[in-house]
């Protein structure tokens, strides 16, 4: 498959630049093997231990603004994880639940090889030595469930290693790029930093005539890069929805309203 970039100026002019977003017939594959047992260990517990192998592997050829110097890259990354988890029934409506596992990302085909604009003023150029990130997690959450009303929650907190963020780069040997008029601050994609998410989401549901039910729910998340002092991009405010519903055996009628706040994290000062 091949991948190509026009670039268009002011004055309409076109040019093909040496390569597109994506290197010409890249290649990234996956899979993984997982498997979860469910034990009875006594009178209302049950675990749940779980084991998960992963494998990716990436296949792309990087070549230089001479259009001359080819590289070859072949990546694999493999993984085994495990997690653990508790389930405890305290009556028959209430079950509480515990969870920790270990996770990794493999760093994705965007991430080693993409070349372009990003983000605000930055210009990314390709990394293809990337390592994966590393997570920790453990979650607590309850459920609440009688004929008419049920309700879930739970809460979290995860820690990453190896995070993979932009740093300074050079392309060409120069720390910034002219594009279309536009300076542009060149950086690529390393596993620089230690950081930290964590949260909590509620729902509830009541059924409250023949037919009708009503439910609500709200997600809460934050996230920081401790190593660069800022929150972590990509995470939503509070956030949540509330809505009626109707139904019978044959159709189902539903109206509903979702919402927002502002979002107030701002990169390079503490978050509240």
């Amino acid at each position: 498959m091949e991948s190509i970039r026009r670039l268009i100026e002011t004055d309409h002019t076109v040019t093909y630049d040496f390569r597109g977003r994506y290197p010409d017939d890249s290649r990234y594959y996956n899979m993984g093997v997982f498997l979860q047992d469910e034990i009875e260990i006594a009178d209302r517990w049950i675990i749940l231990p779980g084991i998960r192998y992963s494998l990716f592997r990436s296949e792309f050829t990087l070549k230089d603004t001479s259009d001359t110097n080819f590289s070859d890259v072949e990546d694999t990354y493999t993984s085994v994880t495990g997690s653990l988890g508790f389930v405890y029934h305290v009556s028959t409506p209430l079950t509480l639940r515990l969870n920790a596992a270990q996770a990794f990302r493999a760093p994705n085909l965007s991430d080693l090889t993409v070349l372009g604009e990003s983000k605000g003023d930055i210009y990314i150029v390709p990394n293809p030595s990337l390592e994966p990130e590393k997570t920790y997690n453990i979650d607590l959450g309850f459920r609440y469930s009688t004929d008419s009303f049920q309700a879930d929650g739970s809460t979290f907190y995860t820690r990453l290693y190896d995070m993979l963020d932009n740093v300074p780069a050079t392309f060409n040997g120069y720390p910034t790029i002219e594009r279309n008029g536009a300076v542009y601050t060149v950086k690529n994609k390393d596993n620089h930093g230690e950081g930290y998410i964590y949260g909590w989401e509620l729902s509830a549901s009541y059924r409250f005539y023949h037919g009708f039910s009503t439910y609500a729910g709200a997600t809460y998340i934050r996230g920081r890069n401790t190593t660069a002092d800022e929150p972590i991009g990509g995470i939503p405010p509070l956030f949540g929805n509330v809505g009626i519903r109707w139904s019978n055996p044959t159709m189902r009628l539903e109206g509903y309203v979702r919402w927002a706040k502002e979002q107030r994290q701002a990169f390079g000062r503490r978050s509240r």
